[in-house]
């Protein structure tokens, strides 16, 4: 339902499934960063918070599914302006032992580096991150993270001026969303076109990269 963009079916879900796991069983995890992402798509600060309190509460032994839902409950807490919040996941994740040698975790870490650095401005971190995740995500076999990802590099290089860079991004996106049904990569095709036909402008490139929860329709976060 999640990438159906059913988020509050998907957040319903995401309770139950944390309900029927054991608490920070790996299951429990999974479900905690799908629920993260609905409902920083839906606005639910309580929720968001009530999650973060959840993962803060760290089991004496990481694991790699808690490192992917802090990581996943991160990129929507600093979309929503909790700093504070987000500061503390990052810093258990980089201090996670899991953190170079599971690529999921590689993946999910690099999405959040990207975040950060979108929201600072640096558009060249913005896309060596996004970069990193989606070779990390190819790796894992995660093809529909990895077209997203794959996505945001073009958004990257159409910031900063490769357009025909971007072009070719674009429509290798476009080839790897079709056999997965992926319908949340909003634009690609339009926006290919317009690259190839030179109508991109100072401010079509801007508005690639809004900030809030607009982004989620850029860079695919919410099926994250």
């Amino acid at each position: 339902q999640l990438w159906r963009g059913n988020y509050a079916e998907c957040a319903r879900g995401g309770r139950e499934a944390m309900a029927s796991f054991e608490p920070r069983s790996t299951g429990w995890y999974v479900a905690l960063g799908h629920l993260a992402t609905a409902s920083g798509s839906l606005g639910d600060s309580d929720a968001l918070s009530e999650l973060a309190a959840l993962i803060a509460d760290q089991p004496d032994e990481p694991s790699p599914a808690r490192d992917v839902a802090a990581c996943r409950l991160a990129v929507v807490l600093l979309r929503a302006g909790e700093r504070e919040k987000t500061d503390a996941l990052v810093q258990l994740v980089k201090g996670s032992p899991h953190a170079e040698e599971h690529s999921l975790v590689c993946a999910w870490r690099e999405v959040l580096f990207a975040e950060l650095a979108s929201q600072s401005g640096d558009v060249s971190r913005y896309l060596a991150h996004s970069e990193a995740a989606t070779e990390h995500f190819t790796f894992a076999g995660d093809v529909r993270n990895a077209c997203l990802q794959r996505h945001n590099v073009g958004n990257a290089l159409m910031l900063l001026g490769a357009y025909q860079r971007a072009e070719i991004v674009f429509r290798e996106v476009l080839d790897l969303a079709e056999p997965v049904q992926l319908n949340l990569v909003p634009g690609a095709q339009d926006q290919g076109e317009d690259v190839s036909a030179g109508r991109v402008g100072q401010a079509g490139v801007i508005n690639l990269l809004p900030s809030g929860p607009e982004i989620d329709k850029i860079t695919g976060a919410a099926p994250n």
